[in-house]
């Protein structure tokens, strides 16, 4: 009789396994001259400038939206919804400035979509790893999954899922997704996005710390 064995291997164990394998290969060239090892990201190689560059270069949904519309600007208008929120309160000061760079490890590891991400959870670990030398390094003190900058993120969403995806003869209710005046998505050019995105970090006071 063929007896069968199962063998139980974590995920964790897994991943290590495969890092192990390929860390000889676990990083890649910014356009500052910096390098960032995805298996060990340091602060002292995040620069906002490459962040710019990298979210506004990014397209949101895959770029599956028809025309080009950046992480930059989203993470623009998330953080503007935010404050349009909680008001310009110092004490919300915290909360606006991981809302603006809730995303910014994309710069390095690109836009996966939400789908996509479920099924690949090694990169959740690298996204996770990028968050934290992220923060340090702009002294950031709250999670990027604080349930404000979460739920916001998710309001925007619907906003961009209206404006991309949905009849231009939106009825009254589905008009409520639309995102309140003064704010609005204008697809900018990646040079532009860039720009905004670095005015918008001047203004919230975000920098090396």
């Amino acid at each position: 009789m063929e007896e069968k064995f199962e063998i139980a291997v974590s995920l964790n164990d897994a991943m290590k396994r495969y890092q192990d394998r390929f860390k000889s290969r676990s990083w890649i060239r910014l356009w500052s001259g910096k390098v960032i090892n995805f298996l060990n990201p340091k602060p002292d190689d995040i620069l906002l400038s490459d962040i710019a560059l990298g979210l506004s270069n990014t397209c949101r949904f895959a770029g599956q939206c028809g025309v080009f519309y950046s992480v930059a600007e989203h993470s623009v208008l998330v953080s503007r919804l935010v404050e349009m929120r909680l008001g310009k309160e110092a004490a919300m000061s915290a909360v606006i400035a991981s809302a603006f760079m809730h995303d910014a490890p994309e710069a390095y590891i690109g836009d996966m979509t939400t789908p996509l991400k479920i099924l690949c959870p090694g990169y959740k670990m690298v996204e996770s790893k990028l968050e934290i030398a992220i923060r340090k390094r702009f002294g950031l003190s709250v999670p990027f999954s604080h349930q404000m900058i979460k739920e916001v993120d998710f309001r925007v969403y619907q906003a961009e899922d209206e404006e991309f995806f949905r009849p231009i003869d939106l009825s009254d209710e589905e008009r409520e997704l639309e995102l309140p005046e003064p704010l609005r998505i204008q697809n900018l050019r990646p040079r532009d996005a860039e720009l905004e995105f670095l005015a918008r970090a001047e203004e919230l006071g975000i920098k090396a710390v």
